[in-house]
């Protein structure tokens, strides 16, 4: 079996072994190595420069403590008296300080050898913002992974990398678009009697990946991080794009959804009163709760994706569909006169989408400028809930 093709957790010894007893070749997607890389200079370049051409490539695995010979691994030979974490730290350094943009999905796992010492597999996804440019030291250059190894790219092989990159954005938004106006036009997969809607869209880069697709059992595994918990509400089923689960009322009306698709992609409705309410006869957000449950989607979206070992960067796309006249619900203590009050002036807002290049960031730091965009909306120079400098001050 390919090395790629087994888990960086599961690779053992006897792996790296069966490199050499397959007489197996450096390509396009392994290179072996000897020694670790080290600060002189032209060692680090041979470093960046492999690990850029993978994730501008196909992506690879990089074998360190391996010896080659006319590019066959020969011999498994080990690296000794060295600390294996810092070893890793000094390598995730690198990688992120010397390559642009930040790589996203890189794995570095130390594997024991029977005879003393480690030999360390470093796995570079492909790479879904490419191109990525080592930049060291006034060295500043394109690679990418041939069958012979790595190459320099050429202007027109950069133009080409840079055009893919777009067509894969695009091919983003068409597909929020178009689902916005299945959406709008009651094309969902259980009927949503309410007119207002919050829609939130994660799209991960290598869902658009053609015949990319997730088990559907892992979604199943997963079920119990995804925010509202599936296990409580009512209806949970299979259906053609994936597993859609929902909430019947007690009325029998549906008001939330939330689709998984087979591909990684996940689609909520929502259209509960936790969004949109009803004070002193006027359409208001309720401030507190929208903030609270918005970012409660979020942190368990962030989980759910790492859970499914999603390693491309995602895009979060939030709309609220059929908000005009919607303005903010004030604190009780208030009272409310026309003059004062602005209200949305748009049909539908469609907020610009969020890059999740990791799933630790804070959500109440990814939400900050949609939230501030809601503010906006509503007549407020900005969310109530970020002080002067962008910071979180949480519910008061």
């Amino acid at each position: 079996m390919p090395l790629r093709n087994k888990k960086l957790e599961e690779i053992t010894e006897n792996d790296l072994i069966s490199l050499i007893n397959d007489k197996v070749s450096e390509g396009k997607t392994i290179d072996f190595k000897e020694e670790l890389p080290s600060n002189k200079h032209s060692k680090k370049i041979n470093f960046l420069s492999a690990v850029s051409s993978f994730a501008n490539t196909a992506g690879g695995d990089i074998v360190f403590g391996m010896k080659e010979k006319e590019s066959i691994a020969t011999e498994l030979i080990g690296i000794t008296d060295i600390d294996p974490d810092e070893i890793i730290r000094a390598m995730e350094d690198s990688i992120r300080n010397c390559i642009e943009p930040k790589i996203i999905g890189i794995h570095i796992r130390e594997i024991p050898l029977e005879k003393g010492g480690y030999a360390f597999l470093l796995r570079i996804p492909m790479s879904w913002s490419k191109p990525h440019v080592v930049n060291f030291e006034k060295h500043w250059r394109f690679y990418a992974r041939g069958s012979k190894g790595r190459i320099v790219l050429d202007v027109a092989e950069l133009r080409n990398l840079f055009l893919a990159s777009e067509s894969l954005i695009e091919k983003i938004r068409d597909f929020r678009s178009g689902r916005l106006g299945d959406i709008l036009g009651d094309e969902t997969p259980v009927p949503i009697e309410r007119l207002e809607k919050i829609v939130i869209h994660a799209l991960p880069f290598d869902a658009f990946e053609p015949e990319k697709k997730y088990e559907l059992e892992n979604v199943l595994v997963h079920r119990d991080t995804m925010y509202p918990r599936l296990e409580k509400w009512n209806s949970i089923k299979y259906n053609f794009d994936g597993i859609l689960g929902f909430e019947i009322q007690n009325s029998g009306k549906i008001n939330r959804y939330i689709q998984f698709y087979r591909t990684g992609c996940i689609e909520i409705v929502d259209s509960r009163p936790y969004f949109f309410g009803e004070f002193q006869n006027r359409k208001v957000f309720p401030y507190e709760c929208f903030s609270q449950y918005l970012i409660s989607y979020i942190q368990e979206l962030q989980t759910y994706l790492s859970n499914l070992k999603i390693s491309s960067p995602t895009l979060i796309f939030i709309s609220l569909l059929n908000v005009r006249d919607y303005t903010l619900m004030r604190p009780s203590n208030t009272t409310y006169n026309d003059e004062e009050l602005s209200f949305v002036k748009k049909q539908n807002l469609l907020f610009p989408e969020i890059i999740l290049n990791d799933f630790d960031t804070k959500a109440e730091v990814i939400l900050k400028n949609t939230l501030d965009m809601v503010w906006n909306a509503c007549g407020y120079k900005k969310c109530w809930y970020y002080d002067d400098f962008g910071n979180w001050k949480g519910f008061q």
